[in-house]
């Protein structure tokens, strides 16, 4: 039987980045995936490595970007799901256990030793985003994936907690909530990019998701089904531009343009002999020099390195993710960079791929699915299992969400109602 509710349902998501702010509003489709009815993208600088530091330019910009959206859909956008990005996150492991009141364990029982692992971070200034069950244990036993109707005396769980400061999450809320647009949920920018590259067996055999945004570049990691470790670092592609525009003296939207044209990070023979025409900032971009593509590259390629040490340095500190680690995945809009798959793979030793957005179609307008759409493609997973979760659940603390095919009937355990 089709799902009538799906019919007149479509979900509306703000991907809320360093360089731009993106709108996009979907249909699901029967058998799952998502048709994208309207999109709007506006150029934002009130956001600067993952916090806001001007709420009125970031206003400006998602009035802007909804208006495309909501012209190209011709639907009101009145509540999303959106991104959040902060090199400041707070992650780590929470575990509890309790004494089951009954023979068969409940929900509730669920429900109660969660709460009673979920740590309080209010008084560290940061609020928590997301609660996410590794396992569970019974009676001692480990590796339980769903408790509910076992039997035994004593219910366990470890949880991975995600947290971010409240200041940049108060500001976040405050920038949209300024557009009369409510906030159905908060999500880390790394874990929703990482929902619409992945399938079941990318989480459940080992696989990391290294999102090269503008502001800020973020890794996750998911193993066994869950979401093991992320981390995020205040360093995007947007700082290869901005060496660009300082070092050839042009303006940053002239270094933007270059970057994607001629950019590279893989030196040729031919590289000094290509000239290439940049406009000079400091003449209005009415004189235009010539540069030797290598200067481009001379440029590039340290600011590059650099990222992908810290990168690696971050992933050394925990050495089970080089054990666990099967392939790794790059999404974002700098992951487009020629040659950085190639170095990427020689720096971590492990296999590469950039894989496209998955369940995403886009037949109603003229979108081209690239991989900077990624965290929006990952929200709209999330607002709709989060759409059915209100729409279907008696109990709205539930920790289940309606299953949806493909990755969400590995990870309907994931989202637990935080916000």
């Amino acid at each position: 039987m089709a799902n009538r509710w799906l019919k007149d349902k479509h979900v509306a998501v703000f991907d809320i980045g360093s360089t731009k702010i993106c709108c996009a509003v979907a249909k699901p489709l029967e058998g799952g995936g998502f048709d994208i009815i309207g999109y709007g993208q506006c150029l934002c600088k009130g956001v600067k490595s993952g916090f806001i530091t001007d709420v009125s330019a970031v206003e400006d910009a998602i009035i802007k970007a909804v208006d495309y959206a909501e012209n190209t859909a011709r639907v009101a956008i009145n509540s999303v799901a959106v991104s959040i990005s902060s090199h400041k996150v707070l992650a780590s492991v929470y575990a509890a256990s309790l004494e089951v009141q009954g023979e068969v364990i409940t929900q509730q029982d669920v429900l109660r030793v969660i709460a009673r692992a979920r740590p309080d971070l209010r008084s560290e200034g940061f609020e928590v985003i997301h609660v996410i069950p590794i396992e569970y244990t019974i009676d001692g036993n480990t590796g339980v994936s769903d408790p509910v109707g076992m039997i035994g005396r004593q219910l366990g769980v470890q949880l991975y907690v995600v947290a971010v400061p409240k200041l940049t999450l108060n500001n976040l809320l405050l920038s949209v909530s300024r557009c009369h647009i409510k906030v159905d949920g908060v999500f880390l920018k790394p874990y929703a990019a990482s929902a619409a590259v992945t399938d079941d067996e990318d989480i459940n055999s080992g696989v990391t998701v290294i999102v090269f945004g503008g502001g800020t570049t973020s890794f996750a990691t998911f193993y066994k089904g869950s979401l093991i470790c992320v981390e995020t670092l205040p360093i995007g592609s947007a700082h290869i531009t901005n060496d660009l525009s300082y070092g050839l003296k042009t303006s940053y939207e002239s270094a933007e343009r270059l970057k994607t044209l001629y950019g590279s990070v893989l030196p040729s023979a031919n590289d000094n002999k290509e000239m290439i025409l940049a406009p000079l900032s400091d003449q209005n971009d009415l004189t235009l020099q010539q540069v030797p593509r290598s200067e481009l590259l001379r440029i590039i390629i340290p600011r590059v390195n650099e990222i992908l040490d810290k990168l690696k340095a971050h992933f050394d500190t925990k050495p089970y993710l080089e054990t666990i680690t099967r392939k790794i995945i790059l999404t974002g809009g700098g992951c487009q960079l020629p040659g950085l798959k190639n170095l990427v793979a020689d720096r971590f030793g492990k296999p590469v791929s950039i894989e496209t957005i998955r369940r995403i179609k886009s037949a109603s307008t003229a979108l081209d699915i690239k991989p900077d759409f990624s965290a929006a493609a990952g929200l709209m997973m999330f607002a709709y299992a989060k759409s059915m979760e209100s729409n279907t659940a008696e109990n709205i603390e539930q920790t289940k969400v309606s299953s949806i095919e493909g990755f969400w009937q590995t990870v309907s355990n994931w989202l637990i109602k935080n916000l």
